[in-house]
C-alpha cells in the first residue's frame, strides 16, 4: 500500500501547521512503517517535519525508511550500494573522503540506536549501516567497489545494427516477340499466279514449194546417182503465201 500525500486533517496538511497535526502525520508514518510501506511512511514523516520541524520521532522514521530503501538498490554484479546506505551519492569515487563516510555513519548510528529508535525495522537498518561503514573503511574493498561502480556507470556502446540483406536479383526480362511479317502498303500481297505449262504439241506447217526448191539447190549433185523422182506434193497450209 502506498500513500500519495494530499491535504486533509487539522490545519490543511501544509507546512507551518501545529504540533497536533505533526503528531497526527507521525502516527500515520509509524503505522505505514510497521506495514513495510517504506515510501508512504517516508512521505508522512516528511509532512510531520513540515508541520513542526521539532517534532520528535520524524528523523528516526526517515532514517529507517531511507536505509531500507537504499539497501534495495543494486549496483555492479548485484551488490548493495553501500554509499547509498550511508546516504552518500553513488558513483565512482563518491564518498572517497573517509571523513565523510565516518560522519554519515555516526549520524545514522545515533538515529538507529535501539535506545532512541523503537520503530519497526530500526535494528535491520542499523546492521546495514554498520556493514556499509565496515566495507567502505577497508581500502582494498573500497577500491574494488569503486572500480565496479566505474564500469557500471560507463556508457555501453550501442550494438551495431546488422546490415540489411542484399535485395534479390530481378527476374530476367522476357524474350522479345517474333517480328511480324511485313505487309504491302495496300494490304497483303496476293499469292503468285500459278504458271501453267501447255502440253499440247505446237502446230506444224508444211514448207512451201519455194522453200523446197531452195533447199534442193543447196545440195551437191552426185553424177553417179540416178535422178531423183519428184518428191511428194506438199499441201500448203491455209494462210501461207506462195511464190
Amino acid at each position: 500500500m502506498e500513500f500519495h500525500g494530499g491535504g486533509g486533517g487539522v490545519g490543511g496538511g501544509g507546512g507551518g501547521g501545529s504540533r497536533a497535526e505533526a503528531e497526527r502525520w507521525l502516527e500515520i508514518a509509524g503505522k505505514l512503517l510497521f506495514a513495510r510501506d517504506l515510501v508512504g511512511s517516508k512521505r508522512f514523516a516528511e509532512r510531520a517535519l513540515e508541520s513542526d520541524p521539532l517534532v520528535d520521532g520524524a528523523d528516526q522514521i526517515l532514517a529507517v525508511a531511507d536505509v531500507l530503501l537504499a539497501s534495495q538498490s543494486r549496483v555492479g554484479s548485484g551488490r548493495v550500494d553501500w554509499y547509498a546506505v550511508l546516504g552518500l551519492p553513488s558513483g565512482a569515487g563518491a564518498g572517497a573522503d573517509p571523513v565523510a563516510v565516518k560522519r554519515h555513519y555516526r549520524r545514522l548510528a545515533l538515529l538507529l540506536h535501539p535506545d532512541r529508535n523503537k520503530y519497526p525495522g530500526a535494528d535491520a537498518a542499523l546492521r546495514l549501516v554498520v556493514d556499509a561503514f565496515a566495507f567502505l573503511s577497508d581500502p582494498s574493498k573500497k577500491a574494488l567497489f569503486d572500480a565496479e561502480l566505474h564500469l557500471d556507470s560507463s556508457p555501453t556502446p550501442a550494438p551495431s545494427k546488422p546490415s540489411p540483406p542484399n535485395p534479390p536479383l530481378p527476374p530476367p526480362p522476357p524474350p522479345p516477340p517474333p517480328p511480324l511479317p511485313k505487309e504491302a502498303p495496300f494490304g497483303p500481297l496476293a499469292p503468285p499466279a500459278a504458271t501453267c505449262t501447255s502440253t499440247t504439241e505446237p502446230t506444224r506447217t508444211a514448207p512451201s514449194d519455194a522453200q523446197i526448191a531452195t533447199a534442193r539447190s543447196t545440195l551437191p549433185r552426185s553424177p553417179s546417182l540416178p535422178r531423183s523422182s519428184p518428191g511428194p506434193t506438199c499441201t500448203t497450209a491455209p494462210g501461207a503465201s506462195s511464190r
